[in-house]
């Protein structure tokens, strides 16, 4: 067997957004790695006060870089010396334009001493790391402006306003799942920010955004489960803190993690989470993961043989589990399954969720603050238009319940009364119910399109004029 031993010249490199560059650059990092380690055991590299028990000097994610070092001089010229061997073998330089020295507990002295040394400036919080504010104090709704604005324009998107009703649900309940959950995984958001989430959720759900139009049914309503009564949303207060737990849950179970290494050492320094009081002392987060402890005592559990939630052996931690349990539940709603178990469209549905809700825009509600409607039924013509009249003491939607076959009998004078009887009927999971269901629903929401046919369509006014 021959080996080539000739030196090759690379003439191309990589073009951006190859598959093979984040491989590559993972390598090189690995190499800047070793030396910052390497140089910590030979004791040239002075570690952080905070973080020299966890033999802890860098953090890397992608091109972001966070080197942790004593705040003198002289360690930060160590630091930049590894930096500079490291750019003469793999050929990355440092952008003194990107980089910054961010100081705590120095003298201004000591700090222009460190700039004209490495050339790099002098940074400020609050500054963003993977996404989330590194604040030294407590977080506001100014540090989570961008939180918000991002899911502003998510939902503003080019695209949305063609989406179905099912699909503007989709939508929030991704924005919901995906854009917040990595922030409340780390910090808890303020009670301004959650409110911002939660009207942009809102105002999109029911196009509330232009002037004059408001949101037909509250938003804690929505964020219940569907056998509460709600649209399957999460409340964000109760979620969050269920993130949050999670940290406990990282502490008590003794996780390898990072973040609960470091917390074991210089937090409790081998006390219980249970016991440690905060102090003035502490960061704002820190306080936040302490204040939930009076939620998660009662649950939460280590054992010999592993750690529990509310009885429940938990190798993994499940947020929706603990989420279940924290949260303020609400009477359950018998018409749960006459609803959602249907196999109708997503877009009768949210029409009989309305009319449950009593939120559908019937003349007599809209004569309330239009005083200029004139309230008749444009069904029957002959009596004034509400609820219960059109479901189903109107005359026309009577005759058309006595055509189908098995709906003459849940006739009733008023709609709490047949939404009783439907729910009775069709409580089980056989096909004559899984049938009756579907043909109950697509009859109450045909009669309300008739309605609205009727009532707005230009064609239909000028015929029966």
């Amino acid at each position: 067997m021959e080996v080539c031993v000739a030196i090759f010249f690379a003439k191309k490199g990589l073009r951006q957004g190859d598959p093979l560059s984040p491989y590559l650059f993972t390598i090189s990092m690995e190499v800047l790695s070793r030396m910052l380690n390497r140089d910590l055991l030979v004791k040239a590299f002075k570690p952080h006060p905070q973080t020299h028990r966890i033999e802890l000097t860098h953090l890397c994610f992608a091109d972001d870089l966070l080197i942790f070092t004593r705040g003198t001089c002289g360690a930060v010229v160590v630091v930049k010396k590894i930096l500079d061997a490291f750019s003469k073998i793999s050929s990355l330089n440092c952008n003194p334009s990107k980089s910054e020295i961010f100081c705590a507990g120095t003298d201004i002295a000591t700090q222009n001493l460190t700039v004209d040394a490495t050339g790099f400036q002098i940074g400020q919080l609050p500054v963003r790391y993977l996404g989330i504010p590194l604040v030294a104090g407590k977080l506001t709704s100014i540090d989570c402006k961008v939180l918000v604005d991002k899911i502003a324009a998510r939902l503003r998107g080019w695209g949305v306003r063609t989406l179905s009703y099912a699909g503007k649900l989709q939508l929030v309940c991704s924005v919901i799942a995906s854009i917040t959950q990595y922030w409340m995984n780390i910090i808890q958001l303020p009670a301004k920010v959650i409110k911002q989430i939660e009207k942009a959720c809102s105002d999109f759900l029911w196009d509330s955004e232009e002037e004059g139009k408001k949101a037909k049914i509250r938003w804690d309503r929505v964020a219940l489960p569907k056998a509460e009564g709600g649209l399957r949303f999460k409340d964000l207060r109760s979620w969050n803190t269920a993130c949050l737990i999670r940290n406990l849950w990282a502490i008590i179970s003794n996780s390898s993690s990072l973040w609960a290494s470091w917390v074991r050492q210089y937090q409790l320094s081998y006390t219980s989470i249970w016991c440690i009081p905060p102090t003035i002392s502490c960061s704002w987060a820190w306080k936040k993961v302490v204040k939930v402890r009076v939620l998660a005592e009662g649950y939460l559990q280590a054992r010999n043989n592993g750690v529990f939630w509310n009885g429940f052996h938990m190798e993994r931690y499940y947020v929706t589990k603990v989420w279940e349990t924290i949260r303020v539940k609400q009477p359950q709603v018998p018409w749960c399954k006459l609803v959602w178990k249907s196999l109708c469209s997503p877009r009768d549905k949210h029409i009989i969720w309305l009319i449950i809700q009593d939120r559908i825009s019937t003349l007599d509600k809209i004569q309330k603050w239009n005083a200029g409607i004139i309230n008749l039924c444009p069904l029957c013509r002959s009596v004034p238009e509400s609820r219960d009249h059109l479901f189903f003491d109107c005359i026309y939607s009577r005759n058309v319940m006595q055509v189908i076959p098995g709906s003459s009998s849940l006739l009733c004078n008023n709609w709490n009364d047949t939404l009783h009887l439907a729910t009775t009927r069709y409580k089980t999971d056989t096909d004559s119910a899984n049938y009756g269901r579907m043909v109950w629903m697509m009859l109450v929401s045909e009669l309300w399109r008739e309605r609205c046919r009727r009532l707005y369509d230009t064609n239909l006014l000028q015929k029966n004029n």
